[in-house]
């Protein structure tokens, strides 16, 4: 060996076997290497039983640091930041209708009987059918149900008759009432012309959400509206028997 590395002269080249573990000499004022970390004797995972002296700890927290998955064992630094995940945030249990961008009542429609037409001086009935009563939607990047439940209605008839009602109505024949009687929400036009009429529909709202129920502060309010109807006079003529 000369300077650390291993000659060989007055052979054939051709025949020289060479084996075993090579390792360049290191003089003993040498300075010891920098490998970008710290390791004391711990198990070096690479199952060496000469590696880190016969100091080596084995102790459970080593041997389960070993066996982790990680080639190094538990006593390489290397810098890694380290932390817990933060616990995903709960659902808020104040809800506002501000809130509800994007969940809003299905379409309701009036319907009145006699079907567009009514009769002067004679209760005309109308009522409200909703849509389906609950929405799916997001709501705080959260699935959601929100239902919307009637609570009132302000009637404008048309004729500048206006009344409040906590029903949505019902036909005569649910009512087992007979036609052209009053109800809640019928309207009798004294005048004859043409009306449109309009019916705001007020709601409170609740979500249903990971099996609680929070109630909505606040109300919703949707409208529907009528295509014009016409108001005709009924009269009785009486005329001689031929």
């Amino acid at each position: 060996m000369v300077g650390g590395k291993f000659v060989c002269t007055g052979a054939d080249l051709d025949s020289v076997n060479i084996s075993g573990n090579w390792q360049e000499e290191v003089p003993t004022d040498s300075p010891e290497p920098d490998y970008g970390g710290s390791f004391d004797s711990g198990d070096s995972g690479y199952g060496d039983p000469d590696y880190g002296g016969p100091s080596a700890p084995t102790d459970d927290t080593d041997s389960a640091d070993a066996s982790s998955g990680n080639p190094l064992g538990s006593n390489l630094s290397v810098g890694l930041a380290t932390g817990t995940a933060s616990d995903t945030p709960s659902f808020p249990t104040t809800v506002t209708v501000t809130d509800l961008t994007r969940a809003q009542p299905n379409s309701a429609s009036i319907h009145m009987e006699p079907d567009g037409w009514a009769l002067l001086n004679s209760p005309t009935n109308f009522w409200i059918e909703t849509g389906a009563p609950r929405v799916q939607t997001t709501l705080f990047n959260t699935p959601v149900t929100v239902e919307f439940i009637p609570t009132r209605v302000h009637w404008n008839y048309g004729d500048g008759t206006n009344t409040t009602t906590e029903t949505l109505g019902a036909s005569w024949s649910s009512l087992n009432q007979q036609p052209h009687t009053a109800t809640e929400t019928s309207h009798a036009y004294t005048t004859g012309g043409t009306y449109t009429i309009h019916a705001t529909i007020h709601y409170r709202a609740v979500v249903h959400v990971n099996g609680t129920s929070i109630n909505v502060s606040g109300t919703i309010q949707q409208t529907a509206t009528t295509a014009p109807i016409a108001i005709y006079r009924f009269s009785t003529v009486l005329t001689p028997n031929p």
